[in-house]
């Protein structure tokens, strides 16, 4: 307070605390597992409370952000804080099973990843069910090797993206730029979430203990839940990068229920990935991405597109979006010098 700096939690008590009345008829919560039960608490009491009209979807499998203990029993208990006495409705939880995204051979890889974090952290991932996928192009999910792949320069379009985790993030981040460049695909795990590509490069440069599962090692449930969420961001393909020199991570792949095969030549798949992306269809992806509210992302695609105006209008509104107010202004401040100098 004597700061004057509050975050979303100080918000969010500051609302119930407010008791504001029923706003709207019904409340639909896609990625649950990544709201704190306070929020649901609040959106719950604004929305639907009447009719009890709430649609709450999420995948504990996929929770990588920080700070959420999410679990289903909770969201229970707290709609029953909201209309006590509503137990009878909240008997089932539907699984949705069908994938009308991914392919077959990528989500096969995924269960199997799913599977393993079942299997060693059993009460870490609810009402988790294999799903069946819609689409089979006879993609192969392949794992080439890191260093062979990084080699030679490489160069992706609007649709490719390269999903990473590291110890060391930084490291990793400007050896990525050294291979495809000033990409703005270039995401790690958290940061990808919500997006879609056809084609995901994954590149998980993660210390040798946590490919060894053991189910009192949290550094492997990490890895588990990030690795499904940079796996099923693949509409079309995925490639999997390995570290040969790396015992643990090849013999992690080879308890996945999936037939790789060998290491496979990156040359031929990269060049498969290098297409010719105009100004304009970055310009398009970005404002995809803007109005989806994915600020940050959508600033790189704006800067790839050669829209300084944009790409700073972006990133003031990420600014913004995390409260970084001064820094809002100098980044909107300068959208606006570009804007004029290009009129």
């Amino acid at each position: 307070k004597e700061n004057k700096r509050f975050d979303i939690n100080d918000f969010t008590l500051h609302l119930i605390k407010s008791d504001l009345p029923p706003i709207f008829d019904a409340a639909y919560l896609d990625e649950i597992q990544d709201f704190s039960y306070a929020a649901i608490y609040l959106i719950c009491n604004i929305a639907g409370k009447n009719s009890q009209n709430w649609i709450c979807a999420g995948d504990t499998a996929q929770m990588i952000s920080p700070g959420c203990s999410f679990k289903f029993d909770g969201l229970k208990q707290v709609m029953l804080a909201v209309v006590p006495g509503m137990e009878r409705k909240l008997k089932n939880v539907a699984k949705l099973t069908v994938n009308y995204r991914v392919t077959k051979d990528v989500l096969v890889v995924a269960n199997s990843v799913l599977k393993i974090a079942k299997q060693y952290f059993p009460s870490a991932i609810e009402y988790a069910r294999p799903e069946r996928a819609e689409n089979d192009f006879g993609l192969k999910v392949v794992l080439c090797n890191w260093n062979g792949a990084t080699r030679n320069r490489a160069s992706f379009g609007t649709d490719q993206a390269l999903i990473f985790s590291s110890d060391n993030p930084e490291k990793t981040l400007s050896e990525m730029k050294e291979w495809i460049g000033d990409h703005p695909f270039i995401l790690s795990s958290l940061e990808s979430k919500g997006l879609e590509f056809d084609d995901v490069i994954v590149a998980f440069d993660i210390e040798r203990k946590a490919w060894e599962i053991n189910s009192d090692r949290v550094a492997s449930l990490r890895l588990l839940r990030e690795l499904y969420v940079a796996i099923t961001r693949a509409r079309r393909r995925v490639v999997l990068l390995i570290k040969k020199q790396d015992p643990s991570m090849e013999n992690f792949f080879k308890m996945l229920e999936y037939d790789f095969g060998d290491l496979v030549d990156a040359t031929t798949i990269l060049l498969e990935f290098d297409g010719k992306t105009t100004s304009e269809e970055w310009l398009e992806r970005g404002h995809e991405l803007f109005e989806n509210e994915d600020f940050k992302v959508a600033s790189s695609c704006f800067k790839s597109a050669g829209n300084f105006s944009f790409s700073n209008w972006a990133m003031g509104s990420n600014q913004l979006k995390i409260g970084q107010r001064n820094e809002a202004r100098l980044s909107f401040r300068t959208s606006a010098n570009f804007f004029f100098q290009r009129r």
